[in-house]
């Protein structure tokens, strides 16, 4: 309770706007269990996914923030980063870029762009065996393909409380099935102090995708965040309208003034029938600055599907 004193009245409105954003999406799609589309619930950022996929930073960078669009309203300058990410020993390849065009000392806001892409090759994969679990299967050759493009907007509505809100179109190819539709992410932040903030925020909130109807993996979170000069820490809850949740944990340690080490952990409380890739909780990682330019990496493991090992490069402008 002292971690909220004197910010009653802005969590009450941030969880009233979060839940009205819900309960509109639940009113227009399903909530059965589907198992595509699960691309678009997976951080893009190393530095985020580093951290067990939180969503919240003191030190936000475009691939961050097409996470969490609130947080563009801490940028502190125009930059673009491009990620690249070999996923599930090397069949699958991501390709990210985002960038804040705006900043948020013009104008007292913040917009910007992003992109997605993942596309996989391989001939082992998982498929349904039937809603909610999935089975290895030697499907024989085949490509399929994810891409999500859109762009962000975050403003500041009450002294210390922060808006954003971003929107994509989304196409995904799976098996034989090709699909599309669109989407919005939104959040509220909240600067409790220098050293603390929380989050709230709803994830693909939209129609099904046609002409399957798919549901989109709709989320709601609420992420704290906590720092000292020796390291942040923060906490996350996740949960999807398919009956998909998890807590996260994920932490920030400075070493020097140009390197950091990452580390996170999550915990699903529902998650696919895939052996091992119930147990694939751990992530860790690196950021280091050079000359101008901010590298990032990410290691992710994901059982018998291999692991992810994502990169980043970023530059202001």
């Amino acid at each position: 309770m002292i971690f909220f004193r004197g910010h009653y009245e802005r969590v009450a409105r941030a969880a009233a706007f979060v839940t009205a954003a819900l309960f509109c999406l639940g009113a227009s799609s399903s909530a059965a269990e589907t198992a595509v589309f699960r691309f678009l619930r997976s951080a893009v950022s190393p530095r985020h996914i580093a951290m067990g996929e939180i969503s919240s930073s003191f030190a936000p960078e475009p691939l961050g923030v097409a996470q969490n669009p609130s947080l563009a309203a801490l940028t502190k300058s125009r930059e673009f980063a491009f990620a690249g990410a070999s996923r599930f020993d090397g069949a699958a390849v991501d390709f990210a870029a985002a960038g804040v065009l705006r900043d948020f000392r013009q104008g007292g806001s913040a917009v910007g762009f992003t992109m997605n892409l993942m596309t996989s090759s391989h001939e082992r994969t998982l498929a349904p065996a039937s809603p909610g679990s999935y089975l290895f299967t030697d499907a024989g050759g085949f490509t399929t393909y994810s891409s999500a493009v859109g762009g962000f907007y975050s403003a500041r509505v009450q002294d210390t409380t922060y808006f954003g809100v971003s929107g994509k179109v989304i196409a995904e190819k799976l098996y034989s099935e090709s699909n599309s539709g669109a989407a919005a992410d939104v959040a509220l932040m909240e600067m409790v102090n220098a050293n603390s903030l929380f989050c709230l925020g709803a994830r693909n909130v939209g129609a099904s995708f046609a002409p399957a109807g798919y549901a989109l993996p709709t989320s709601a979170y609420i992420s704290i965040l906590a720092k000292n000069p020796g390291a942040a820490v923060a906490v996350e809850a996740e949960s999807d309208m398919q009956g998909f949740a998890e807590g996260k944990l994920g932490a920030e340690i400075p070493v020097g003034r140009t390197f950091d080490i990452r580390f996170g952990f999550r915990h699903p409380f529902k998650e696919y029938d895939t052996g091992d890739f119930v147990l694939s909780r751990v992530s860790a990682g690196f950021g280091l600055k050079l000359d101008g330019l901010y590298f990032d990496y990410a290691w992710q493991p994901r059982g018998d599907l291999g692991s992810s090992h994502i990169v980043s490069v970023r530059k202001k402008l």
